[in-house]
């Protein structure tokens, strides 16, 4: 079945159509956390987010997929939207809401899956402490509610 598409291409039909996009512009600007500014601060190695409201956040591009092992230049090569709601490095090919990097999600599951195993793999003293003190205590308890299988 051919459908017939009727589409208004007149001036006042543009000029609408532009309005409307920029009160959502707008709208979507001011819904959620703009960001004016963002850099690569290579003393600290940290990419920084500089808030519409002052406020500052700053992760280790590490952290975030597709931008760990990158160069100097290739994390200086970012830009943001217009809305200050999504950030992009090109080089990398490495795209990101502001949203979700504040929320600390900086990849797909199975990344973030990733640096939660990297994460309980690290050893220090005051986790050897913990284990033992637990050992002495007769290790970790058995759980209250046995399995069944149905």
């Amino acid at each position: 079945m051919a459908r017939n598409w009727t589409i208004d291409f007149s001036e006042e039909a543009l000029a609408n159509q532009i309005a409307q996009a920029k009160e959502t512009a707008i709208a979507e600007e001011n819904a959620g956390p703009c960001v004016r500014q963002v850099e690569y601060d290579h003393q600290r190695n940290l990419i920084v987010f500089y808030f519409a409201n002052g406020s500052q956040f700053a992760v280790p591009p590490d952290l975030i997929q597709g931008l760990q092992g990158a160069t100097v230049e290739q994390l200086n090569d970012v830009w943001l939207d217009r809305a200050g709601l999504s950030v992009h490095w090109p080089s990398l090919d490495a795209d990101f809401s502001i949203l979700s990097l504040v929320q600390g999600i900086f990849g797909t599951k199975a990344w973030m899956a990733e640096i939660g195993r990297q994460g309980g793999k690290q050893t220090s003293e005051a986790k050897r402490r913990a284990s033992r003190e637990n050992g002495q205590k007769g290790g970790r308890p058995k759980g209250s509610v046995k399995a069944v299988k149905i």
